[in-house]
């Protein structure tokens, strides 16, 4: 399996390609972001830190394809439904959609709010009127 990366830095000892098996990456200090599976080839999920998801939500529409910021939506939302991120991280990270012009990043995330607005309104239908109310306004 080959890992593809992107980052706004220089990557020393790293090709734009590499066999993954398992990899820890050091970053220097000049480095805000890195996007894992660049290009969106592989068949696998990618976390990052808290902060990253930030940095990465700071330049999705000026560094990313469309196919790109579709892959990290989806990773986000999938995390979070499988309980590897927290769901406050996922839905901060969506609000990239707000200026999101492109057909494919909305086609992933509209079933992924659909499905939050499925999981709260049949749970805690008081979150839910929030959820819809948030949504609808801010979206």
């Amino acid at each position: 399996m080959f890992l593809n990366i992107l980052t706004n830095a220089e990557t020393s000892g790293i090709g734009n390609n590499f066999y993954l098996i398992a990899v820890r990456i050091e970053m220097g200090q000049n480095v805000k972001w890195i996007k894992l599976n660049q290009g969106q080839f592989g068949y696998f999920r990618v976390n990052y830190p808290d902060y990253m998801w930030k940095n990465l939500r700071s330049v999705a529409l000026t560094e990313f394809s469309a196919k790109e910021r579709c892959g990290l939506i989806d990773d986000a939302f999938s995390l979070a439904y499988a309980n590897y991120m927290d769901y406050n991280v996922a839905m901060e990270y969506s609000q990239v959609m707000r200026n999101e012009t492109e057909y494919v990043p909305w086609d992933c995330s509209d079933g992924h709010f659909l499905k939050i607005g499925h999981l709260l309104s049949t749970s805690l239908p008081e979150a839910y009127s929030i959820y819809r109310a948030s949504t609808n306004t801010q979206l």
